[in-house]
Parts: C-alpha cells; sequence; structure tokens
C-alpha cells in the first residue's frame, strides 16, 4: 500500500467498477464530462505512479461520462486483492483493511473518495437570530459523504474518528420498501471545513473552485 494506491482506490470506491466478459476484464473510473476533465489527469498520474503504465482519459459515450479504463488482467487483479468487489458494487465495497487499519492511509483514501463521490453546498441562516444578511446568502458550508454501503460508511465513520473530525452520521431510508438505507457522513462548522480542506487536500477542482470562492466572498 502507498498513499498513490490508497488514493486512487478511493477514487474506485466513489466513481468505479469493475466487468467481466467471456475473454477480458476492464475497470472504469468515470465522471461528469462536463466539469471534471481536469480531475481525470490526476487519476492518470496515480496509474502511472502505482503501476507504471500510461493510460488516457476520454469520453464514454455510452455511459454519458468522462474517465479511464484500464483492460490488464494483473491490475485488475491488484484492485481485487484490496476488496474491490466485480460487478455491482454500490452496496457491498468498503474500505480495504490496509487503508483502514493504518492511520497514514486514511487522508489519501478520503481525498480520493470525496473528489470522486463526494460534496460541498451551502445553505442559507434559517434560525430566528439570524440577521438579514445570513438569510439571504449561503454562508454556511456542508460536506456529505454517502453511500447505500453501510460496511463502507462504518469504515469512512471510522477514519474521519481517527482524524479527529467533527461529524455527523445520518441514515435515511431511500426506497418505497426500505430496502436500501443511505447512509451519510456530513461535516459542518466553518473551521471543521477550512481544516477538510488544509489536511485532506482535496483535488477536483469542481470542489475546490466552490470552497475558494465562499472563502472569498463568505458566501456561495
Amino acid at each position: 500500500m502507498t498513499d498513490e494506491f490508497s488514493e486512487l482506490l478511493g477514487a474506485f470506491v466513489g466513481d468505479g467498477w469493475t466487468s467481466q466478459g467471456n475473454n477480458s476484464k476492464m475497470l472504469v473510473i468515470s465522471g461528469n464530462p462536463l466539469d471534471e476533465k481536469e480531475y481525470y489527469e490526476r487519476i492518470k498520474g496515480l496509474f502511472k505512479q502505482v503501476f507504471g503504465i500510461e493510460v488516457r482519459p476520454r469520453h464514454f459515450h455510452y455511459w454519458k461520462t468522462y474517465g479511464v479504463m484500464v483492460c490488464k488482467p494483473k491490475i485488475i487483479e491488484e484492485f481485487h486483492k484490496m476488496g474491490m468487489p466485480l460487478g455491482h458494487k454500490s452496496s457491498i465495497v468498503t474500505v480495504p483493511t490496509s487503508v483502514l487499519n493504518d492511520k497514514k492511509f486514511h487522508v489519501p483514501f478520503l481525498r480520493g473518495l470525496f473528489d470522486t463521490d463526494g460534496t460541498i453546498y451551502f445553505q442559507k441562516s434559517y434560525n430566528s437570530n439570524a440577521s438579514k444578511w445570513q438569510k439571504n446568502h449561503r454562508h454556511v458550508p456542508i460536506i456529505e459523504l454517502c453511500s447505500v454501503s453501510p460496511d463502507l460508511m462504518k469504515s469512512v465513520y471510522k477514519m474521519f474518528r481517527d482524524l479527529g473530525f467533527n461529524f455527523r452520521f445520518v441514515k435515511k431510508r431511500i426506497s418505497k420498501r426500505g430496502r436500501y438505507t443511505e447512509h451519510k457522513i456530513r461535516i459542518t462548522g466553518k473551521g471543521n471545513i477550512r481544516r477538510f480542506f488544509k489536511e485532506v487536500h482535496p483535488k477536483n477542482q469542481r470542489h475546490v473552485n466552490k470552497f475558494n470562492l465562499w472563502l472569498k466572498q463568505g458566501f456561495y
């Protein structure tokens, strides 16, 4: 395990999958083609650092996404060795044991996960003591990570706790029959948000630009 592989695993957990056909396997990590092209240059660099291979970010028109594809069995096997499942993974994926049990790999994994599947958004103040400005401007930053995999979010919970972050853990039923429960980690408080961006140091400009605009003008 290395920092780079830990970050790559976090990105895979957030926006990746593997599949196997009759004669081949493939691993894909992909995201929004509108605002994440720059980020997938980082994913390209991580594959180069970890495995010494060149991957070419590109559009996947069938899925309407943009990202990278790897078809080398030995590399895909390395992901499987770390517990990354084959096929549909949303409800069963979790954090690799080698990441979960070693605090030094928590930050890069969380960076990869947040960059691909996290969000930062901003709210107005709605309490009666709020000023007119606070009620009219989205000045309260909130970071969220969510998944229908209970094991994943329990592990993310542990990592944030190990790192000393303040956060809330929220569960919500998301299907009519209650088949799936969405598990959320929510970080609030301006100091906590600043610390997250300083220590976890996200690399996806989609998130970084929002954070920097909020820092600059106090609202988004």
